[in-house]
C-alpha cells in the first residue's frame, strides 16, 4: 500500500499486521535431525548414577549336545560365556545469556511485537541438536577422553577398510586408532561374533550395490529358537540411512523399474524416505554435507536394528537446565543446558554399513 511519507498513523496502527509475532530462521542448516528424531525424543532411557554403564553379551557356545546310548559315561563341559560391555558417560553444556537490565525482560509490552529472549533459547536448542546430530556421525578422536563426546554410527557400526568391492560379510572390527569397543577387542578370536556387518559396492544396481543390501538385511538375524529368560529380544526393527547419493540412486532405480510416470515425473522421488525390502530408508544431510564434519565421500549406507540401540543418560541430567546470575558483570544470567548421556550398540552383528568401492 502506498502511503504519504507525511502520514504515518495508517502504518502505526496496523504494525501488528505488517509484523506478526514470530520469527523465520534464515540461519539453519538443513539437517533430517536423525539423533533427535529416533533417540532423543523416542528412546532416551535413564541409565545409572555411575560413572559408566554396562550391557552384556553371549559370546560362546558350549556345544554340548551329542548322540549317546544306554550305558555311555558322560563328558562334562563348562565354558565362561558371557563378556560386559562398558561405556562412560559423555558430558556437555550450552547456554545463552542476557541482562537483567534489557528491554522487554521482565514485562510483556504491547510495543514489544517479538519476545527477542525467545530467539536465543531457540537457538541453544537448535545448536543442541546440530551439534549431537554431528556428533552421531562422526568417530571422535582416539583416545576420546578430554572433553568426551558421545560415541555415535562410526564407532559402534564400523566400514570396512576394503576399498574394493566386497560382498556382504561380518568385517566391520575396531574403529580407526581404537584397540576396543566399549573395552571389548573384536579383533580377539573370542569376541569376532561383535564385528558389524559390511559390503563394498561399486554401482548401487540390481545386481551389486542393491543385492548387497538385500544380503545385508538377510543374514544379519539371529533370532532365538525358543524365547530364553533373560535374553534380549531378538526381533530387528531396520532403519536405512544414508549418504544422499545412494538414496537418489536407488529413486532412479525405481524410476526405470515401474510403470508410465504419466503427468509426474518425481512419482518415485521423496524428500524425505523410500522403502527397501519393506524397510524405511532415509538420508542425512550431513554425511553429504562437505563442509560437516560427519561428511563422508565414500557414500555409506546405514543399516540400523533400532530394538539393538540404547541412549542413556545419567539419572535426570538430559537437556537439564539452570539459571545462574553473575555477580561480574553483575545483572548478567546465564542460562545453561547440560547433558550427560551416551549411546550403546548391544547387538552389533544385526547393524551393518556398506560403502562405495574407491579402487
Amino acid at each position: 500500500m502506498a502511503v504519504n511519507s507525511g502520514i504515518l498513523d495508517i502504518v502505526n496502527t496496523h504494525v501488528e499486521d505488517f509484523m506478526p509475532d514470530v520469527w523465520n530462521d534464515a540461519s539453519r542448516d538443513f539437517n533430517n535431525n536423525f539423533v533427535v528424531q529416533e533417540f532423543f525424543k523416542k528412546r532416551m532411557e535413564t541409565g545409572p548414577d555411575a560413572v559408566t554403564f554396562t550391557h552384556n553379551f553371549k559370546v560362546d557356545e558350549s556345544d554340548n549336545t551329542v548322540a549317546t546310548e544306554i550305558y555311555d559315561t558322560d563328558s562334562l563341559n563348562r565354558i565362561n560365556l558371557s563378556a560386559k560391555g562398558s561405556v562412560e558417560y559423555a558430558l556437555q553444556k550450552t547456554h545463552y545469556t542476557y541482562d537483567e537490565r534489557e528491554a522487554g525482560v521482565d514485562t510483556s509490552d504491547k510495543t514489544q511485537i517479538l519476545k527477542h529472549l525467545d530467539m536465543q533459547a531457540a537457538d541453544m536448542m537448535d545448536g543442541f541438536a546440530k551439534k549431537n546430530n554431528e556428533w552421531w556421525w562422526t568417530l571422535p578422536t582416539y583416545p576420546n577422553s578430554t572433553n568426551a563426546k558421545p560415541w555415535g554410527a562410526p564407532y559402534w557400526v564400523v566400514k570396512s577398510t576394503s576399498t574394493a568391492a566386497q560382498d556382504f560379510g561380518f568385517n566391520g572390527s575396531n574403529p580407526t586408532g581404537y584397540s576396543s569397543v566399549a573395552t571389548i577387542d573384536r579383533t580377539a578370536a573370542r569376541y569376532e561374533k561383535l564385528k558389524n556387518g559390511t559390503f563394498v559396492y561399486g554401482s548401487l544396481n540390481n545386481s551389486d550395490g542393491l543385492r548387497k543390501l538385500a544380503d545385508a538385511i538377510n543374514k544379519s538375524t539371529f533370532k532365538a529358537p525358543y524365547d530364553n529368560k533373560g535374553e534380549a529380544s531378538t526381533e530387528r526393527r531396520y532403519i536405512l540411512v544414508s549418504h544422499y547419493n545412494p538414496w537418489m540412486t536407488y529413486q532412479d532405480q525405481l524410476f526405470g523399474s515401474n510403470d508410465n510416470v504419466g503427468r509426474d515425473m518425481g512419482k518415485y522421488r521423496s524428500d524425505s524416505s523410500v522403502v527397501f525390502r519393506g524397510i524405511d530408508w532415509t538420508w542425512d544431510s550431513m554425511l553429504d554435507n562437505s563442509d560437516s564434519p560427519a561428511y563422508d565421500s565414500t557414500e555409506p549406507i546405514y543399516g540400523f536394528d533400532l530394538n539393538s540401540w540404547h541412549s542413556k543418560k545419567r539419572g535426570g541430567w538430559f537437556m537439564k537446565k539452570k539459571t545462574v546470575e553473575l555477580t561480574n558483570p553483575h545483572n548478567l544470567i546465564v542460562v545453561w543446558m547440560d547433558s550427560i548421556y551416551n549411546f550403546a550398540c548391544e547387538k552389533p552383528r544385526n547393524n551393518f554399513v556398506g560403502h562405495k568401492a574407491t579402487t
